[in-house]
């Protein structure tokens, strides 16, 4: 079984524990957003579960929008754009996967334990293209 979910909006990573001045420790609301809307495209999508305690693969996909100053007045691509064939920065890949499979824990599987091939990719969205991430869950067969 695969689970395909495409939760839309600029890709982020999971932002870091917060603590007030009193130790009270807070999660950020950026990331309590975006965990909420990668479980809101899994509720979209159906609910789909992978059942019972078996290994899970992982591929997150993050497509990001290139910056302006990559693009020339004519819509070709600028010196700029054309030397950063990858985006670099923005969102590190650990945060981002870390995300995606902390929102969906206990929803789309039992726990993210279970997640035994973890990858994350960021590229290049197209030019028409908007920003999301495009998340395939697979049960790992043998």
């Amino acid at each position: 079984m695969t689970i395909t979910l495409i939760i839309p909006g600029k890709p982020t990573g999971k932002g870091r524990p917060r603590a007030t001045r009193q130790g009270r420790v807070y999660t950020p609301a950026g990331t309590v957003q975006a965990e909420g809307d990668v479980r809101a495209a899994w509720y979209a999508a159906g609910c789909p579960k992978i059942e019972g305690r078996v290994p899970i693969k992982v591929l997150a996909v993050a497509a990001l929008r290139r910056p302006q100053a990559h693009w020339k007045t004519d819509g070709s691509m600028s010196k700029a754009g054309q030397r950063l064939p990858n985006p670099l920065g923005r969102v590190d890949v650990d945060n981002l996967l870390k995300l995606q499979l902390d929102s969906l824990s206990g929803c789309a599987y039992e726990d993210d334990a279970l997640v035994v091939d973890g990858r994350a990719v960021k590229r290049w969205a197209a030019p028409m293209e908007r920003e999301h991430v495009r998340l395939e869950l697979s049960e790992v067969t043998a």
